[in-house]
């Protein structure tokens, strides 16, 4: 369903809070928004090239130059060069070099909608502010604004630990916002870094213009003011992969998720992104994020996934289409269909009942979903939806906050859930955190697994008990 409100090709739905006084929220424009999912890939050629090779990366980067190309980035764990100023002859030539196996031109790819012209509905604050700076008493929380986290049971985890400092959560998004009053202090800005197109030519810009990347951010861990985090305590890294308007190439989502476990000692990966593409013509795009993921594995690192938000069955892709045509060739969700990913689907209520509900804009199947997670649905009432942190880049001031739905925001739920078990066990091996979070879930839909919930919907409390 499509209103009035949404872009016609919204990933999401959000509306803007904005701390003004403290009453219960009053909207001042209509709510009747669905999580539309209709937004096509969109995709591009990009600038450079990305140049597999064998063996000795000096010796590849040395047939690069002679070529009359600049290496901008060697990937020397997947092994892949990031090279741009050569013709298509040049590339192609490439492959008579010793070593040299694949030249593949990059794609820049919208992995989130672009939100500028995104309609804003405006609503009033919900309360005064958390002083105890627990998340029991965060001001949302209290008015029951976060239905989420009492549906995966997050109070009871609170009792038993709010994560640590020492274990840390990558954010590989369009960037983040370290001045908002809920997330002040919550990253490692020393190891955050811009990887992204906007302002690329300034490591240290990871403030986020869009919105996304802080959303993200807020639902994994906060200062517990307005809205509480999934783990207090743990810490974040900002990976700015996209840029302004949630665009990058795939060179910058490979280049991220290493930076994240080779540099940013990251232990578990939020990646609340996605597109969909033909395998066929991918096919080498496809392996080197393969080999990408299977890196970030053997370093220790869990990588949690949106599953993405077109209803598609992941199983069957004879049934899907895109705006009623049906697709021609088999297509692949990236990253949700990456082997070793762990791939969240998106729960939601509708008016104020059933939190356990499927969103009907999430992507499901046995093949893909590992546990679905509160991603809001928004049908009937604003209040279905997540409740998170706006950026002050796009909103003007440090204390505001939007209500979103999508499986970008059921993922940071598990991703956050994934800290405190790491917190209470100490074990960051990612086949256990995923099996664990698996096998503690709530068994809902058919017994065992499910086309939609996976092995379940996540449950915080039996997973750090």
């Amino acid at each position: 369903m499509k209103t009035k409100l949404i872009k016609e090709n919204a990933f999401f739905f959000v509306l803007l809070l904005t701390l003004v006084s403290c009453t219960e929220p009053e909207l001042n424009g209509p709510v009747n928004g669905a999580c539309d999912a209709s937004l096509r890939t969109l995709g591009k050629p990009a600038a450079h090239y990305l140049i597999e090779y064998a063996g000795n990366s000096g010796r590849a980067e040395a047939a690069v130059q002679s070529a009359g190309g600049v290496v901008e980035k060697t990937m020397s764990a997947i092994g892949v060069i990031k090279a741009s100023g050569l013709t298509e002859i040049e590339a192609a030539g490439l492959l008579t070099q010793p070593g040299i196996q694949y030249v593949t031109r990059d794609v820049e790819v919208q992995w989130v909608p672009d939100f500028s012209g995104t309609a804003i509905a405006h609503v009033q604050a919900m309360g005064p502010m958390n002083t105890t700076g627990h998340p029991a008493d965060a001001t949302a929380f209290k008015n029951g604004r976060q239905w989420g986290l009492i549906a995966i049971n997050a109070p009871q985890a609170w009792s038993i630990t709010m994560g640590s400092t020492e274990i840390r959560v990558g954010i590989l998004d369009t960037g983040i916002s370290p001045t908002h009053q809920d997330l002040e202090g919550k990253y490692d800005l020393l190891k955050s870094i811009n990887l992204s197109t906007a302002n690329a030519q300034d490591p240290s810009d990871y403030i986020d213009r869009h919105f996304h990347g802080t959303f993200v951010s807020g639902i994994i861990s906060s200062n517990n003011i307005i809205v509480a985090g999934v783990s207090p305590n743990v810490t974040m890294v900002g990976i700015k992969v996209l840029n302004d308007q949630g665009w990058g190439p795939w060179a910058n989502i490979l280049d991220g998720i290493l930076y994240a476990v080779d540099e940013a000692d990251c232990d578990i990966l939020n990646l609340s992104l996605g597109g969909h593409f033909p395998k066929a013509q991918n096919g080498r795009l496809l392996a080197m994020f393969q080999r990408t993921i299977n890196h970030a594995r053997s370093k220790g690192a869990l990588v949690v996934c949106a599953a993405g938000n077109l209803g598609w069955d992941l199983d069957h892709w004879q049934v899907n289409a895109i705006d009623n045509i049906p697709l021609t060739a088999p297509e692949i969700v990236m990253p949700a269909q990456a082997a070793g990913a762990m791939t969240i689907s998106a729960t939601g209520p509708s008016n104020g009942t059933n939190p356990d509900g499927i969103a009907p804009y999430t992507n499901y199947g046995i093949s893909a979903i590992s546990v679905a997670a509160p991603g809001g649905i928004g049908k009937y009432s604003v209040f279905d939806y997540i409740l998170s942190c706006a950026a002050p880049a796009v909103t003007g001031n440090n204390s505001s906050y939007y209500w979103g739905c999508g499986t970008s925001f059921s993922a940071p739920h598990v991703a956050g859930v994934a800290a405190l078990v790491e917190t209470v066990t100490g074990n960051s091996y990612p086949g256990y955190l995923q099996s664990h979070i698996q096998n503690t879930a709530d068994d809902l839909g058919r017994p065992g697994v499910d086309v939609y919930y996976g092995k379940g919907r996540l449950n915080a409390e039996a997973a750090v008990r």
